[in-house]
């Protein structure tokens, strides 16, 4: 690395023959600031499993034994962290609070003689100067050193400086410094897509990709910090149009009641112009300036209401009051529409009410939906097939119109249906009492498959052919032939240096443009197992599993994510995809990678289903969980395990998941199925009743 460096050295007036002095003189000013920390106890794990203890580092702040470092070592509740200085001397410490935005924590050692760090305030950190990574871990007295340069300023929403120098986690917690010796940042692990966990990041290690956040800043977080009170992230309240990434109308779609933006008196259909003076032109920049704050900050929105323009201020909260949504148990189904030129990749993410323009009849005066069985509609002895032509005496052509219906729906109000049986002419009408999402899956009756399997595509429009892809030319994404064994079709998408994904489907055409079910963790499982577990559910739920391999068929981690994306794009490009019904199966070792790939940036992926672990509530805090699921299908004996399924639940459904539990035994119409098929008949309807409202 540092031979590739050599030639930037003019720009900091030394030579190549001085680096290594330099360096040398750079440690020799800050080690004296920089201690071993030793974390006992607590929720910390490495690739999924659990440890008993890490080592990391922090930078002393004050001359009291305060000291800063990074979140990463600290989750949970650790039993006991214990502090190095620089001459080995052991002594404990206590968390004082957390900062859950930037991911650093405030120590307070308890005794001990301490030399605080010393800001330079003229300091100024430039795009291409050295940078030197600092960390403690084999010993206290010395600091493994990594040399590179400021590769990038204004990251992570504008938090962080990102570093080219080598980061592991031995340096989290530690210092960025500059080559005159002054501390630019403290190193944590962030991912570059944003969002995630303490340990969101920690993937990038050795890569020439880290952060710090700017020493200035971790000093202003450390100020609040020390009145004991945790800073989290804060909530608004609001959720906007989707739009192309570059569409410049910033519209909100809804507002949570109650929430702050409601208090504020934001309305459906407002266009937020800016926030606190700064121009907004794509939701995405309002949503990095809106994950910058804590609770309690507030923020003034420039919004746009016809030819009237307000500026109302609104304070963040922790949590937002929970929406007591009404749920009918009606499914829409998605019918493939054949068209002369198929959705390109690059057409995942746009919006998915035009993807679903095509759900009812052209010229239709309906809306054709599936009853789920055991629902609110289903208790009024409404067929499962069923056009709807109005809710509530509002029209209802098309599935947005429903939508829009449906969407003020609270829980207990009375809807009235206007319907038709499927294929038939005589309108009928039912009053159905909107209850709450199912506790648990609902096992989905032969009833409700058939009448799915029944759905027919729009009257003149062709059926599309599962399985026949058209990539528009584009070879990496062409599938090898395909070939059907025992009802199971397969296909192969080859994505050169990414990997390569193996697709089994149900054989045959079909009218419903199937879900897709991606596999994170079955690098070790034959193709037949895969076949013979999901075999059986394929046609049934109409679905597509999907199992990516990298180039070396070894454990997929978040450095295989551009893997799982480019599957998602082969996948709708290739045939078609309901993308209201993409799913992501992960073990415990994959599960940050499932929440990364679903909530570190823009995604389709609309729930994971976690086979056994559970998420931690840092790990959820500050997602919105609106239109998502997490199944949670680990049953691990233990109060303990227990415990912690039952908090990961409630953390889930606060933030506003719906996170059903497996259906119990004696729920299933299935009697005498092994755990193995019950799981993966739980996930198939799961993946199913997602789409239902």
């Amino acid at each position: 690395m540092l031979g590739l460096m050599l030639p930037l050295l003019a720009c900091h007036s030394a030579s190549g023959d001085d680096l290594g002095q330099a360096v040398q003189a750079a440690i020799r000013k800050v080690e004296p600031s920089i201690v071993r920390l030793r974390v006992i106890g607590g929720e910390q794990s490495i690739d999924g499993d659990a440890v008993q203890s890490l080592v990391t580092t922090g930078i002393v702040i004050s001359a009291d034994g305060e000291i800063l470092t990074s979140q990463f070592a600290l989750e949970g509740n650790p039993e006991a962290v214990l502090v190095e200085d620089q001459f080995g001397k052991r002594t404990n410490a206590t968390i004082v609070a957390t900062d859950s935005v930037r991911r650093i924590v405030l120590l307070k050692a308890k005794e001990g003689l301490w030399t605080p760090v010393v800001a330079d305030e003229n300091a100024v950190v430039e795009v291409g100067q050295w940078s030197i990574a600092l960390g403690r871990f084999y010993a206290a007295e010395s600091s493994s050193v990594s040399v590179g340069i400021i590769s990038a300023l204004n990251r992570i929403h504008g938090m962080a400086i990102q570093t080219d120098a080598k980061v592991s986690p031995v340096n989290y917690g530690g210092p960025l410094v500059s080559l005159n010796g002054t501390i630019a940042g403290i190193l944590v692990p962030l991912s570059p897509r944003g969002g995630g966990s303490a340990t969101s990041g920690i993937e990038w290690y050795d890569s020439g990709i880290g952060f710090a956040i700017p020493l200035k800043d971790a000093l202003a977080s450390a100020q609040k910090l020390r009145s004991g009170q945790n800073l989290k992230p804060g909530r608004i309240g609001i959720r906007l149009v989707p739009a192309g990434v570059f569409d410049a109308d910033v519209i909100v779609e809804r507002v949570s009641p109650g929430s702050p933006a409601a208090q504020a008196g934001l309305l459906k259909g407002d266009r937020i112009l800016a926030i606190d003076g700064q121009a907004i032109e794509r939701g995405s920049v309002l949503m990095e300036i809106l994950a910058r704050h804590y609770v309690g900050d507030s923020v003034i929105l420039k919004i746009q209401r016809g030819q009237t323009e307000i500026m109302p201020a609104i304070e963040l909260v922790e949590a937002l009051p929970p929406v007591s949504q009404g749920y009918l148990g009606l499914l829409p189904i998605r019918l493939s529409k054949q068209t002369e030129s198929p959705s390109a990749p690059a057409d995942v993410g746009k919006k998915d009410a035009a993807q679903d323009s095509d759900l009812s009849k052209e010229d239709s005066d309906s809306v054709s939906l599936i009853v789920v069985n055991g629902s609110p509609t289903a208790a009024q002895v409404v067929p499962a097939g069923i056009e709807v032509l109005a809710v509530n005496a509002v029209s209802t052509t098309s599935l947005a119109k429903l939508e829009v219906a449906v969407d003020e729906l609270v829980l207990g109000s009375v809807t009235k249906l206007e319907y038709r049986v499927s294929r038939e002419t005589k309108t009928e009408t039912a009053e159905v009492v909107a209850g709450s999402r199912p506790e648990r899956v609902i096992s989905l009756s032969d009833a409700v498959l058939e009448q799915i399997q029944k759905s027919q595509p729009a009257s003149g429009v062709k059926s599309a052919v599962l399985g026949v892809a058209d990539t528009n030319g584009d070879p990496a994404h062409k599938p090898a032939a395909s070939a059907t064994v025992n009802g199971v079709a397969r296909r192969e998408f080859n994505f050169e240096e990414r990997g390569r994904c193996v697709v089994l489907s149900g054989s045959g055409s079909s009218s419903v443009l199937p879900g897709i079910i991606l596999l994170l963790s079955a690098a070790k499982t034959s193709e037949e197992d895969v076949a013979r577990r999901w075999g059986p559910v394929l046609k049934s739920h109409c679905l597509s599993v999907a199992i990516p391999q990298n180039p070396e068929s070894s454990r997929l981690t978040t450095d295989d994510i551009p893997l799982i994306m480019a599957t998602i794009r082969a996948l709708v490009a290739g045939g078609g995809a309901d993308l209201q019904r993409v799913v992501v199966v992960a073990d415990r070792p994959q599960a940050a990678m499932a929440w990364q790939c679903t909530f570190g940036g823009p995604s389709t992926i609309r729930g994971i289903a976690l086979q056994d672990g559970w998420f931690s509530s840092s790990e959820i805090q500050g997602v919105e969980g609106a239109g998502h699921s997490v199944l949670l299908l680990d049953t691990t004996l233990g109060a303990q395990a227990k415990a912690l399924r039952e908090l990961s639940h409630k953390s889930l459904t606060d933030a506003g998941f719906w996170a059903p539990l497996p259906p119990a035994s004696d729920e299933t119409d299935h009697p005498g199925e092994t755990s193995e098929n019950r799981a993966v008949r739980c996930i198939a309807d799961w993946s199913l009743l997602i789409r239902s409202f």
